[in-house]
């Protein structure tokens, strides 16, 4: 219900539902584009950490070259929508900067009480059990 009013108040800024799938889906390639990056780095850098499937090598940079070539089409059809999506993507630092970097006492109960009241709502609230699940 949340995501959905958020979304609402996009449509009504953006005035076009296609427009704002334009500026969102770059940032979503390009995020998926720097997972698919993340994974061949931490295979080279990382090599005994256990993984919990492996993907192979094939897959990894198949997915980067096709998400490259979607990412630079993008680019050069769209420079608008690029740009737009990419303050929307750089919209997120100062809130990363004020609750990870930043993050105070204040802040932390705050967040807690937040959480435990959105956990109440949506009757989502965690197990109390301190048994490991097999």
């Amino acid at each position: 219900m949340i995501f959905f009013h958020r979304l609402g108040i996009l449509y009504v800024l953006v005035g076009n539902a296609d427009r704002l799938l334009g500026y969102l889906s770059f940032s979503t390639w390009l995020v998926c584009l720097c997972g698919a990056i993340s994974v061949l780095i931490f295979r080279r850098t990382m090599p005994d950490i256990p993984r919990p499937f492996n993907a192979g090598l094939v897959a990894p940079i198949v997915f980067i070259i096709g998400m490259s070539v979607l990412t630079l089409i993008n680019i050069i059809f769209n420079p608008f929508d690029i740009l737009v999506g990419i303050l929307i993507l750089l919209s997120g630092l100062p809130v990363y900067w004020l609750f990870v970097v930043k993050r105070t006492a204040a802040l932390d109960k705050f967040s807690r009480s937040i959480t435990i009241y959105l956990q109440k709502i949506f009757l989502v609230v965690p197990d109390n059990n301190n048994k490991q699940h097999d």
